[in-house]
């Protein structure tokens, strides 16, 4: 008997004995039934249980996955870690499964964290301490004065123009005590 399987797009035939499938898709030949319809019932068993399109979507779902991508820094630095194209070591799957090995920084980045220290050190000595907060998470975008005003506030207790209020005018502070030090450090460097 011939058995069809489906292999991604394509279905692939082979050759297997009538016992043998009636045992592999566990059913069993009836009474008054021919030699051909059971085949047939075989097939269409073998349909059922191992020929599903949604079982068989491998290249639908992983057609979008390049096999030799450009394998990006784990470890939280900019840049690739491979960039030699000739590099038959790279799998996908291992690609997927990354763990983060330990790394030592290279001479320049060490350099830059170096500077970035030297300059928050600058900033700490010459502005006054509440300022420098400020001044930092502003000058490194992350934060904006409206979001560390509503930090400050709290909101229980207001309506919702109050609220408002009460960020923007804190809003406001800050981001005058951001140009202050600002105009300080220009006038220093």
């Amino acid at each position: 008997m011939i058995i069809k399987m489906r292999y991604e797009t394509e279905f692939k035939e082979f050759e297997m004995d009538v016992d043998a499938a009636s045992k592999w898709v566990n059913i069993s030949i009836e009474e008054d039934e021919t030699q051909e319809h059971f085949e047939k019932r075989i097939q269409e068993e073998v349909d059922e249980q191992y020929n599903k399109p949604e079982y068989n979507i491998w290249h639908r779902e992983t057609r979008h996955i390049d096999p030799t991508p450009k394998r990006k820094r784990m470890d939280g630095r900019k840049g690739y870690i491979c960039g030699e194209e000739s590099d038959d070591s790279f799998d996908i799957m291992s690609y997927l499964a990354v763990t983060y090995p330990e790394y030592e920084l290279d001479e320049e980045e060490d350099e830059r964290v170096k500077r970035y220290k030297d300059v928050i050190e600058v900033i700490q000595q010459k502005l006054k301490s509440d300022f420098v907060e400020i001044f930092i998470a502003i000058a490194s975008k992350k934060s904006t004065p409206k979001q560390m005003a509503s930090k400050l506030i709290d909101a229980e207790g207001l309506t919702d123009d109050e609220y408002e209020k009460l960020v923007t005018n804190e809003a406001n502070k800050i981001s005058k005590k951001y140009n202050r030090a600002l105009q300080k450090l220009k006038k220093i460097l």
